[in-house]
């Protein structure tokens, strides 16, 4: 139990790439934009953040309109392509 702790720790204070993780997300986002009342959610950047639990400050055009479905999709790329499990996510976003 005590090596699945330390591994899970591990990937918790992993920092990732601001570029490649900015990348990645506005990449699936173009596929398969997120809109809210006919107003398109726009990512202009994403910010990972040294801390215990991975944290990621996300630039958006309006962070009003997002929701907890829309930060779940943000979540599902980023997990689909880093490995994260077990980690918890917490973002925080903030309009440009």
């Amino acid at each position: 139990v005590l090596k699945i702790v330390s591994e899970v720790r591990k990937k918790c204070i992993t920092v990732l790439d601001e570029s490649t993780v900015t990348a990645i997300v506005q990449e699936q986002l173009s596929k398969r934009p997120l809109f809210r009342n006919q107003k398109k959610l726009k990512v202009f950047n994403i910010r990972p953040v040294k801390t215990d639990v991975p944290t990621f400050q996300i630039y958006v055009n309006d962070p009003i309109l997002f929701g907890e479905s829309d930060l779940a999709c943000i979540e599902n790329i980023i997990r689909s392509k880093f490995d994260l499990l077990g980690c918890p996510v917490r973002f925080s976003l903030i309009k440009i």
